[in-house]
């Protein structure tokens, strides 16, 4: 059987919808993939720092994470939608501690992008420090100038 064009793009377009919509059905609670890195988010989450109270850590497998490390869900503003790579990266407190700050300052998709990045960087740099944030920043291709690098200084 072969498959169109058409039909791949409307199979497409239908697990950006879910993945954007229902993350939960494209994806698994990070407690029952990676115990280590669980206990890690968790340990980020209940820093005196974030108030924001009870948060979900989901794994997603959809075509969206394939864009995004990690995200907050307009939809449930509770939860933390990782990419599976997300767990190999070296810097996972620094990527839960900034998604955190989202939810903190309760950031939503028509929040002020350059505005709501630098609240979630601030927010990070109280759990992991300003000095490593500003590295991963920079590691990441990042200039100098950048303003999330440049909020990052001393």
């Amino acid at each position: 059987m072969r498959i169109s064009w058409r039909s791949f793009i409307i199979i497409g377009i239908v697990l950006i919808l879910v993945d954007a919509f229902r993350p939960q059905l494209l994806g698994k609670d990070l407690e029952h993939i990676d115990q280590e890195k669980y206990k890690v988010a968790i340990g980020i989450k209940n820093n005196p720092n974030f108030t924001g109270g009870e948060v979900k850590f989901l794994v997603c497998y959809g075509p969206l994470m394939l864009i995004f490390k990690a995200s907050t869900s307009r939809f449930y503003r509770d939860t933390i939608l990782l990419s599976p790579l997300a767990l190999m990266d070296k810097d996972f407190d620094a990527t839960i501690a900034h998604e955190l700050g989202h939810i903190e300052y309760g950031h939503s998709w028509n929040s002020d992008l350059d505005k709501a990045q630098i609240e979630a960087d601030t927010f990070a740099a109280k759990i992991v420090g300003k000095k490593r944030l500003r590295n991963i920043r920079l590691a990441s291709g990042f200039s100098k100038n950048h303003p999330l690098v440049k909020n990052l200084e001393n």
